[in-house]
């Protein structure tokens, strides 16, 4: 019996051994996952500490190449400043140079100047000595003489004189080549669109026919009326008598109503179409006509403002002397010469500059209907180009 009790005892202490073992092996366990997961920690830490050491000595090393390019780069902006200001120094010397040369050249100026007028004064005292001296050794009476009568202009505008000539024989010659290219372009015109064709309805052949009518009419009258009618006075050298005026306005008011209703009915035929072709115009042909049209109704215009100017110049000449009045004018013009001191130039302009200047209105004009004429002959070969 002592013996069982003794083994079971052994027993008990072997297994509470045991027990004590395997606690110690689990402590023993737990502390060396312990001490792994530690030794981990301590390896990130270190990792974690060299990699921010590496970053800071990066940023560093930046910096201090920063710094020393800002450092370079501050003394080329130094050297630059340094540059910059011996330049505005040398140019503040040479701008107060400058100055003293303008001072000095506009003295010099004011000397010429001085002088120049000193001289000019002298020049026109010498003219007029000798203008009179010419005056007493050749004696010219210009009332005497229908040109210079005419202009009101004194012996020596001949050269004047004969440039009013060339330009009313410019504007004559003008007028009449006009009238003849007008009849041409007429001709053809009546040619190309008074004819029309079976498809047509009966109001719109009316209207052609009276769009031809019209034509023929107008080309009589400017081939015929007009060129005459001009020919029959002498812008130059002629006050128009009253006879005349009233034949150029009833000639000039008959020639604007007919091509009034040459440019209507030509409109009519051009933009209204009563046939159902009318609706497939395409947009190109239907700016064509509104472009065509546009060139009729200015070249209208412009004749009315053609025959209003060459009416003005026609009563340009009834404002200045004439033949009838040569005596008269030139008595004047001697009391005038020899009572007057400072107005002497004034009284001296002739009236012969507005006439000038209503001869080049006139040209102007003309020159305004030609163009019409070549905006219309641009029509003319884009309409025959459309309808080809």
């Amino acid at each position: 019996v002592g013996g069982l009790i003794s083994g079971k005892q052994q027993q008990e202490a072997v297994q509470k051994a045991g027990e004590e073992i395997r606690v110690l092996k689990d402590e023993l366990m737990m502390k060396i996952q312990e001490n792994e997961d530690l030794h981990m920690q301590i390896f990130e830490t270190k990792r974690q500490w060299e990699e921010e050491q590496v970053r800071l000595q990066e940023a560093s090393s930046s910096a201090a190449a920063e710094l020393e390019a800002k450092h370079a780069e501050l003394e080329t902006e130094h050297q630059k400043s340094t540059r910059l200001k011996s330049q505005v120094e040398e140019m503040e010397r040479s701008i107060a140079q400058l100055e003293d040369e303008a001072a000095a050249a506009q003295a010099l100026t004011d000397s010429l100047r001085s002088t120049l007028e000193s001289e000019r004064a002298q020049a026109g005292e010498r003219i007029k000595s000798l203008e009179a001296e010419l005056a007493r050794w050749v004696p010219f009476d210009e009332a005497r003489f229908d040109t210079w009568n005419t202009w009101d202009l004194s012996s020596r505008r001949g050269r004047e004189v004969g440039r009013h000539q060339h330009a009313v024989a410019q504007l004559q010659a003008s007028v009449v080549e006009v009238c003849t290219q007008s009849c041409s372009m007429l001709q053809i015109w009546t040619k190309t669109f008074g004819g029309g064709g079976d498809e047509e309805s009966a109001t719109r052949l009316q209207v052609r026919m009276k769009m031809s009518d019209m034509v023929e009419k107008l080309a009589k009258m400017i081939g015929e009326r007009i060129p005459n009618l001009l020919g029959a006075v002498d812008f130059a050298h002629m006050v128009p008598t009253a006879a005349w005026a009233l034949d150029f306005k009833t000639d000039i008011v008959t020639v604007l109503q007919t091509h009034r209703k040459f440019v209507m009915y030509q409109s009519m035929l051009l933009l209204h179409d009563w046939n159902s072709s009318y609706a497939s115009r395409s947009m190109q042909e239907e700016a064509q006509a509104h472009r065509f049209v546009e060139w009729l109704w200015r070249l209208h215009r412009r004749l009315r403002s053609l025959f209003s100017r060459m009416r003005v110049l026609s009563c340009v000449q009834g404002l200045s002397t004439s033949n009838h009045s040569a005596s008269h004018f030139a008595l004047a013009r001697r009391l005038v010469k020899k009572n007057s001191t400072g107005t002497h130039a004034s009284l001296q302009a002739p009236p012969a500059d507005a006439a000038l200047c209503v001869v080049e209105s006139v040209r102007k004009a003309l020159q305004d209907v030609s163009q019409c004429w070549e905006g219309i002959g641009r029509c003319l070969s884009a309409w025959a180009m459309a309808q080809a």
